[in-house]
């Protein structure tokens, strides 16, 4: 029996001369791939649907326990016209859906983290252009994936541990962690937010690297996994 399943647009890859293996964040089934046939050719309508963070309505018979599943139609539950304008935004909203297609596994619902990346789309949208709305993003995100930075009360803790999440001591030792000034962006980031704490573009570039290596050594990837925040760069110069 077809149903209608809400989904947040990731990314895709190639199936065949005219299909994709679509993968959504989707609101009752938590991370699904479905194979949209036909959205490569000349007449489909679905391919201008497929942007990044985009969330939609994919018509599907779907099966929990199969791991590909088909998706016959998708619709547009709202247009983010500002994101797709922008090019900063677009960029940032490219990377945001790298990080969350390959930080998130679980194929389960989880209306919080569902809502919690659906208000940040629309505010994303929305708001004036904000060049550190990504940097917020990940970290907040890093909370619904269990690895939410603890920020130390001692003042001698000046380096960021990646594989504890934790700051500590220079005389620590740990082989992974980083240098000190970002760690000190990344501090001043925990405890104030980004209203009040103006960071130049060198100290963002550096804290967006630290974050990123932040996600692969806590979600055992190899490094480099992510690639889209060197485009950032780029468009941010």
């Amino acid at each position: 029996m077809r149903q209608v399943i809400r989904g947040i647009y990731l990314g895709h890859i190639n199936y065949s001369e005219s299909s994709v293996i679509g993968r959504f964040y989707t609101l009752e089934y938590g991370k699904q791939s479905f194979v949209l046939k036909g959205v490569k050719t000349k007449k489909s309508k679905m391919i201008g649907l497929l942007q990044p963070l985009n969330e939609i309505e994919i018509i599907s018979n779907f099966q929990p326990q199969k791991n590909l599943n088909t998706c016959y139609n998708v619709a547009p539950i709202q247009l983010r016209n500002q994101i797709y304008s922008d090019i900063r935004k677009t960029t940032i909203a490219l990377f945001l859906s790298e990080i969350l297609n390959k930080s998130i596994i679980e194929e389960e619902p989880n209306f919080p983290l569902y809502h919690f990346i659906l208000s940040n789309i629309k505010t994303l949208d929305e708001n004036r252009f904000d060049s550190n709305f990504h940097i917020s993003f990940l970290l907040e995100l890093s909370l619904f994936l269990g690895f939410y930075p603890l920020k130390s009360i001692h003042k001698s803790d000046v380096l960021f541990n990646l594989e504890e999440g934790v700051f500590e001591n220079e005389n620590s030792g740990s082989p992974l962690h980083l240098n000190k000034i970002t760690s000190e962006s990344l501090s001043n980031a925990l405890t104030n937010g980004f209203e009040n704490n103006l960071l130049n573009k060198k100290s963002r570039f550096e804290l967006l690297d630290g974050l990123v290596t932040y996600y692969e050594v806590q979600l055992g990837l190899k490094t480099n996994t992510f690639q889209s925040h060197e485009i950032l760069k780029t468009v941010f110069e």
